[in-house]
Protein backbone atom coordinates (compact mmCIF):
# COMPACT_ATOMS: atom_id res chain seq x y z
CA UNK A 1 0.00 0.00 0.00
CA UNK A 2 1.32 3.43 -0.95
CA UNK A 3 1.19 6.25 1.56
CA UNK A 4 0.43 9.73 0.30
CA UNK A 5 1.79 12.71 2.16
CA UNK A 6 0.27 16.12 1.62
CA UNK A 7 2.04 19.41 1.89
CA UNK A 8 -0.35 21.56 3.93
CA UNK A 9 0.48 24.77 2.02
CA UNK A 10 -0.08 23.15 -1.38
CA UNK A 11 -3.32 21.59 -0.15
CA UNK A 12 -4.68 24.93 1.14
CA UNK A 13 -3.76 26.76 -2.07
CA UNK A 14 -5.48 24.08 -4.13
CA UNK A 15 -8.55 24.25 -1.92
CA UNK A 16 -8.73 28.06 -2.29
CA UNK A 17 -8.42 27.76 -6.06
CA UNK A 18 -11.29 25.27 -6.16
CA UNK A 19 -13.46 27.48 -3.94
CA UNK A 20 -12.97 30.46 -6.23
CA UNK A 21 -14.02 28.40 -9.27
CA UNK A 22 -17.31 27.47 -7.64
CA UNK A 23 -18.02 30.75 -5.93
CA UNK A 24 -21.68 31.70 -5.99
CA UNK A 25 -22.52 34.92 -7.74
CA UNK A 26 -24.72 37.11 -5.54
CA UNK A 27 -25.47 40.45 -7.21
CA UNK A 28 -27.39 42.96 -5.14
CA UNK A 29 -29.89 45.36 -6.72
CA UNK A 30 -31.12 48.45 -4.89
CA UNK A 31 -34.41 49.30 -6.57
CA UNK A 32 -35.12 52.88 -7.62
CA UNK A 33 -38.88 52.39 -7.81
CA UNK A 34 -41.66 49.79 -7.77
CA UNK A 35 -42.00 49.98 -11.55
CA UNK A 36 -40.40 47.01 -13.35
CA UNK A 37 -39.91 49.22 -16.41
CA UNK A 38 -37.29 51.14 -14.39
CA UNK A 39 -35.05 48.05 -14.17
CA UNK A 40 -31.91 48.26 -16.27
CA UNK A 41 -31.42 45.66 -18.96
CA UNK A 42 -28.70 44.02 -16.86
CA UNK A 43 -30.97 43.89 -13.79
CA UNK A 44 -33.82 42.37 -15.81
CA UNK A 45 -31.46 39.75 -17.26
CA UNK A 46 -30.16 38.85 -13.80
CA UNK A 47 -33.70 38.39 -12.51
CA UNK A 48 -34.58 36.27 -15.53
CA UNK A 49 -31.59 34.01 -14.84
CA UNK A 50 -31.74 33.82 -11.04
CA UNK A 51 -32.01 30.49 -9.25
CA UNK A 52 -33.03 32.30 -6.06
CA UNK A 53 -34.39 35.81 -5.51
CA UNK A 54 -33.87 37.09 -1.98
CA UNK A 55 -35.77 40.30 -1.28
CA UNK A 56 -36.65 42.71 1.45
CA UNK A 57 -40.27 43.39 2.42
CA UNK A 58 -41.66 46.17 0.28
CA UNK A 59 -40.28 44.93 -3.05
CA UNK A 60 -43.16 45.17 -5.50
CA UNK A 61 -44.72 41.93 -6.73
CA UNK A 62 -44.49 43.31 -10.28
CA UNK A 63 -40.70 43.28 -9.96
CA UNK A 64 -40.61 39.82 -8.38
CA UNK A 65 -42.65 38.52 -11.33
CA UNK A 66 -39.74 39.44 -13.63
CA UNK A 67 -37.74 36.61 -12.08
CA UNK A 68 -37.53 33.20 -13.69
CA UNK A 69 -40.77 31.29 -13.04
CA UNK A 70 -39.05 28.40 -11.23
CA UNK A 71 -36.72 30.60 -9.17
CA UNK A 72 -36.97 30.27 -5.42
CA UNK A 73 -37.89 33.24 -3.26
CA UNK A 74 -36.66 34.19 0.17
CA UNK A 75 -37.73 37.21 2.24
CA UNK A 76 -34.92 39.04 4.02
CA UNK A 77 -35.21 41.54 6.84
CA UNK A 78 -34.01 45.04 5.92
CA UNK A 79 -30.22 45.01 5.68
CA UNK A 80 -30.00 41.27 6.39
CA UNK A 81 -27.14 39.43 4.71
CA UNK A 82 -27.89 36.21 2.92
CA UNK A 83 -26.17 33.00 3.98
CA UNK A 84 -24.38 31.01 1.30
CA UNK A 85 -26.75 29.54 -1.26
CA UNK A 86 -26.02 27.62 -4.43
CA UNK A 87 -26.56 28.94 -7.95
CA UNK A 88 -27.21 32.48 -9.09
CA UNK A 89 -28.71 34.41 -6.18
CA UNK A 90 -30.07 37.91 -6.79
CA UNK A 91 -30.68 40.11 -3.76
CA UNK A 92 -33.30 42.86 -4.14
CA UNK A 93 -33.23 45.79 -1.74
CA UNK A 94 -36.22 48.09 -1.44
CA UNK A 95 -35.68 51.75 -2.26
CA UNK A 96 -35.04 53.88 0.81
Amino acid sequence: MTEITLNKTVFLKTLDALRSQFQVEKPEIVLQSDDPDDLTLRQARLLGSADLVAHEPGVAEAILLRARADAGRKVLKRGEKLADESGLVVVLRASA
